[in-house]
């Protein structure tokens, strides 16, 4: 049996963090969406803000599955050294789905914009 180097235990730590990092910032995003359609609501009858509300909801679910994606993938590979496999590393769903979302985010912000009497005017 071969001897697994440190580094690579703590290379899976460290993508780890980064996928826990970007599902903080889409949760940050949501949280800051949510805060802002809940004030501005109060104030306004607008309907934009109910969509808003829409899309700040939506990415929340997007942050808390990407979290647990990122714990069951770091378990995955942590089991995969342990055992010393020599391949199953790779992951080819999770960057696609998160590049798919994001630009999913993206196109929901621009319909809201663009739709009539969704755009925001403060």
């Amino acid at each position: 049996m071969s001897k697994i180097d440190p580094k690579v235990f703590f290379s899976n730590e460290r993508t780890f963090l980064k996928w826990l990092h970007t599902s903080v910032t889409i949760g940050s995003i949501s949280s800051a969406l949510l805060g802002f359609s809940g004030l501005a609501a109060a104030e306004s009858n607008h309907p934009g803000f109910s969509t808003i509300r829409i899309v700040g909801l939506l990415l929340l679910l997007v942050a808390i599955f990407f979290c647990a994606y990122a714990i069951v993938t770091f378990r995955k590979r942590n089991e995969l050294l342990v055992l010393k496999a020599g391949s199953g590393y790779g992951e080819t769903f999770g960057p696609v789905a998160l590049g798919g979302v994001l630009i999913a985010a993206l196109g929901a912000v621009y319909i809201v914009y663009i739709t009539k009497n969704a755009a925001i005017h403060l």
